[in-house]
């Protein structure tokens, strides 16, 4: 006899669409996370792309002027080593009234040439006169044959050398010219500017200098100045070598490890900085100096925040749209009017994917649209600009010392700055331009039917409106300024381009002191129009 307790029961609606939404759920989030995943991995490159791009830049910058500077001081030793005052004194070295003459010229030169000490030496290496001849520290009387700025310019080279004096103990670079009389060298002389005189050098954040062996001999964080750099040929060299020239041995090593490895960029822990950095390394061939440029990639921690934001969003939606699904058809299966209820789930399906959709293009800090959201946008203004061979121009906008802001305000300083600065743009803006936010203090204003010289009037207008009406924070108020990058379509443009050349107007508009607006089309661009 059969147990009617063990019949199956069929199961309740309830049980049916529990079933019903796990099945939809699971494919459809892993779908959505996937997306996600890729498009956050893109913002994350980008972000990383640009931060590469600004470095290198800078780097550039800071071996351009120190080239230019140093190869200055380089040639000056030989002026003064051709002077009739040098030649004479050294090759009747024994004159005391011509070594008080050098005397007197070289502290007349020094003072003339802005430079810290001049000295001049025999082929032995002995001082035999200093323009500090009257200071208790002064040169005359030692012997330097064992440096190699007197080796160099004894051999007839041109000599240069970063050391700490062993009579000032000052840290300073060394040049020096060979004299000669009657076609040989009769000694050496040579001259020296403190790196305390030279620190304009790196005022600008993020940077550093290393001499040829490897020790860092400036830097905008006093903490790195005499660092060794890993692996750097100073710690091959023995501790009598390191005193002669550094006055001192042993150098602590700067931290610089290994943190990552994304996209093909290598970043780095740098001293005690927890946030990853990119580092940009580019040595000077002509000077024997490597200016190293820096940045931490703060924005990071955001893009990651924003990553979880997304998934987050994408577990909900999904699950809502699965339930809604579900739902549809257990309710369908069940009802005798399927018509009319189908109608009404059909709207219901539509109401979610028009909140989905909207929710996935718009920015959820300033509500204006997302990169995602531009994308599209710009690539349909692209089709149809290069479809009826109408003018269309990009800009991107970044707003000034954003960072600042966060740091001494705090990041509620930041949104709200951030949200007054979308609202002054969707405002003022056109009803025919397309604005959005890429991320961080970052947006881009795409202007159909727009040259370049009328985008430019349209983000000058822009750009001292916002500076000129500040944020409300509290008891007081922001004030910000904006670099604005503009670029127009050329007949052979991709989307790439338009962006890429917009990126590089921002960065000379940066470049050249922020707060301004700068036009890049290059002369072989035709545009439309």
């Amino acid at each position: 006899m059969t147990d009617v307790s063990l019949i199956a029961k069929p199961p309740s609606s309830l049980k049916r669409i529990l079933l019903v939404t796990l099945a939809i759920f699971v494919p459809l989030f892993a779908a959505l996370y996937v997306s996600l995943d890729i498009y956050d991995q893109q913002q994350r490159l980008a972000y990383i792309s640009r931060e590469d791009l600004a470095l290198q830049n800078r780097v550039t910058a800071l071996n351009t002027e120190l080239d230019r500077s140093l190869s200055l001081l380089r040639n000056l030793p030989q002026v003064l080593a051709q002077s009739r005052d040098v030649t004479e004194t050294l090759a009747q070295s024994d004159s005391q009234a011509m070594r008080n003459r050098l005397n007197r010229f070289l502290a007349r030169a020094t003072e003339d040439l802005k430079v810290d000490i001049m000295w001049a030496m025999d082929r032995t290496g002995d001082t035999v006169a200093a323009s500090n001849y009257d200071q208790a520290a002064s040169l005359i009387g030692g012997n330097y044959a064992y440096r190699d700025y007197f080796k160099t310019a004894l051999a007839g080279g041109k000599g240069h050398q970063f050391a700490i004096g062993a009579t000032t103990l000052v840290p300073g670079f060394y040049f020096s010219a060979p004299v000669t009389y009657q076609d040989e060298v009769i000694g050496v002389v040579a001259m020296k500017i403190n790196v305390s005189n030279l620190l304009n050098w790196v005022m600008q954040p993020n940077v550093m200098v290393s001499d040829s062996v490897g020790l860092v001999i400036m830097a905008s964080n006093p903490d790195y100045v005499l660092r060794a750099m890993p692996d750097s040929p100073l710690q091959a060299m023995s501790d009598d070598q390191q005193l002669q020239r550094y006055q001192q041995h042993q150098f602590e090593k700067l931290r610089l490890d290994i943190s990552d490895i994304y996209g093909g960029y290598t970043l780095w822990r740098l001293g005690n900085n927890t946030s990853p950095a990119l580092i940009k390394r580019q040595a000077s061939h002509e000077n024997d100096f490597e200016g190293i440029a820096y940045s931490y990639l703060d924005q990071l921690d955001e893009l990651d925040h924003r990553h979880t934001a997304h998934l987050l969003i994408a577990l909900v939606a999904s699950g809502l749209l699965s339930l809604a699904i579900a739902s549809t058809l257990v309710y369908l299966l069940r009802s005798h009017d399927g018509e009319r209820q189908l109608r009404a789930s059909n709207a219901k399906l539509e109401m979610l994917n028009n909140q989905l959709e909207a929710l996935a293009g718009e920015d959820p800090l300033t509500g204006i649209f997302n990169r995602r959201k531009l994308d599209l946008l710009l690539e349909e203004e692209w089709t149809r600009s290069r479809r009826y061979r109408r003018p269309l121009s990009v800009a991107v906008l970044d707003l000034d010392y954003f960072k600042k802001i966060n740091d001494t305000l705090g990041h509620g300083a930041g949104d709200a700055v951030l949200i007054h600065v979308a609202q002054l743009l969707s405002s003022n803006k056109r009803s025919t331009d397309i604005l959005a936010r890429l991320g961080g203090e970052e947006f881009v204003m795409v202007l159909p039917e727009t040259h370049a010289q009328d985008a430019q009037i349209l983000m000058e207008r822009l750009r001292q409106m916002i500076s000129a009406e500040p944020t409300p924070w509290k008891q007081e108020s922001i004030t910000v300024t904006i670099s604005i990058g503009i670029t127009s379509l050329g007949r052979e443009d991709k989307i790439s381009d338009l962006l890429r050349r917009a990126d590089e107007a921002l960065y000379e508009a940066k470049g050249a002191g922020r707060n301004q607006v700068y036009v890049h089309c290059p002369q072989h661009v035709n545009q439309f129009g």
